[in-house]
């Protein structure tokens, strides 16, 4: 089984072979999730947009544990394979794909239990529950395939091998533009659902048989070592972490902006959309840099991380800006497709003003970010996004949009966070790398 070199490859190739394939899959998946919206608002309304605009977060919430947990994965995984220990990489990959199958369960009973609740601590709007509520309904059975295929994936990327992640990807964003008309017109809401789940179903069978193709994917009882899942959970607790606290922050805003109606709602589900062309291009960098670094680090040469970080950060901040001037002079008239009312696209193009300052600092983060997980060290990464979005975001969004400001208020925290998030993970990645350098 060939896998990338990431020591002897020159660094802009090699990084840019990994970062093409899966921004192109995120790009996708953003199409994905706009086709969902597109539907959804031009069949059935700004009420109905309202309600997934209380859904995202949740989803979020659930996507970013998955990711989370299967990061710690690529943490150690990504350093064996440096050492070309072929036994250890079959162990560590069929543990933890086990540990990831029993997560996703347990999500799956915890979420469905809770579901009520939780849209009642979020300040749901009484006309948007019920719709809410039967989309995450169904979405959340989807899980299990979902987990396992964040797991196959980040175990991919260990390898260089980040193509068919966006074929997959493709495949899965095809059927589910055709299915959701179709589906939603039938049967509301909840058709937008059963469309992702059978497109990840689908993207996920389409992927096993690839890595059985390719020898990625041996599973066998006899490789488990429960040894390894402690120190796998060890390093996918700050992951998790750091995968989960945006959702939830953007949860409490989500209860926050609830206040201010249903067009408010429904400009900050297309928000929710557009800011994703800002914010995938510095987390892919962050998932794609955590693996290669790893592989530096276990090769023993810093000096390479050191350029992979670099360029990383360069790439970052040319594709956010180019992105961010679109969205400033776009915002508005785009958010019209998505069939929401004038005063919602009014806040989309308002927003957007505070926006795309935050995220040019949010990508120099990222890659810091993605450089301290490669190093092993995930929990100062967890530092930094405790401090983004829990220290900041959810206690100054709820004062400040309690004032004068109102929405301003919200917008003018996620701009603070993004600056101080940034200051924080300079210090951390200079720390980490010093210390791993002595």
């Amino acid at each position: 089984m060939d896998h990338l070199d990431f020591i002897k490859e020159p660094t802009k190739k090699a990084l840019l072979k990994m970062f093409l394939p899966v921004m192109a899959g995120m790009i996708l998946n953003l199409v994905y999730n706009i086709v969902d919206s597109l539907w959804v608002g031009n069949l059935l309304g700004d009420t109905a947009l309202a309600a997934l605009a209380n859904a995202t977060p949740i989803v979020t919430l659930t996507f970013g544990f998955g990711m989370g947990v299967t990061s710690g994965m690529a943490i150690l995984l990504s350093q064996v394979v440096a050492k070309k220990e072929g036994a250890e990489e079959e162990r560590i990959i069929s543990s933890t794909l086990l540990y990831t199958v029993i997560i996703a369960l347990a999500m799956v009973v915890v979420i469905e239990l809770l579901l009520g609740n939780i849209l009642q601590w979020m300040h749901a709007r009484p006309e948007t529950v019920a719709m809410a509520e039967e989309y995450l309904t169904i979405y959340i059975l989807g899980l299990i395939p979902s987990y396992i295929f964040c797991h196959l994936t980040a175990m991919l990327r260990c390898y260089g091998d980040s193509v068919f992640q966006m074929i997959s990807m493709l495949i899965s964003s095809v059927l589910n533009a055709i299915l959701d008309p179709i589906l939603i017109g039938r049967m509301g809401l909840g058709g937008a659902a059963v469309a992702t789940v059978f497109s990840q179903v689908v993207s996920l069978v389409v992927l096993i048989f690839y890595c059985r193709k390719k020898g990625y994917f041996h599973i066998r009882l006899k490789s488990m070592r429960m040894d390894l899942l402690v120190s796998v959970s060890k390093l996918s607790l700050p992951t998790v972490i750091q995968q989960c606290a945006p959702s939830l922050s953007s949860t409490v805003l989500t209860a926050c902006v609830n206040g201010f109606g249903i067009a408010a709602m429904a400009g900050y589900e297309v928000v929710g959309k557009l800011d994703m062309l800002l914010y995938f291009p510095p987390m892919v960098l962050n998932m794609v840099l955590t693996p290669i670094i790893g592989y530096c680090v276990g090769g023993k040469r810093p000096d390479r991380a050191k350029d992979y970080v670099s360029f990383g950060i360069r790439l970052s901040m040319m594709l956010t800006a180019i992105f961010g001037v679109i969205l400033l002079l776009f915002a508005g008239k785009i958010s019209s497709i998505f069939g929401c009312s004038m005063d919602a696209q009014e806040i989309v193009q308002h927003c957007m003003y505070f926006l795309v300052g935050g995220y040019l600092f949010n990508a120099v983060t990222q890659c810091f970010m993605g450089c301290i997980n490669g190093y092993g060290h995930p929990a100062s990464g967890m530092i930094i996004t405790i401090l983004n979005h829990i220290v900041i975001r959810i206690p100054f969004s709820i004062l400040l949009s309690g004032t004068a400001l109102g929405l301003d208020g919200i917008w003018i925290t996620l701009l603070f966070s993004f600056l101080a998030a940034f200051a924080c993970a300079l210090v951390m990645n200079r720390r980490v790398v010093k210390a791993k350098s002595a």
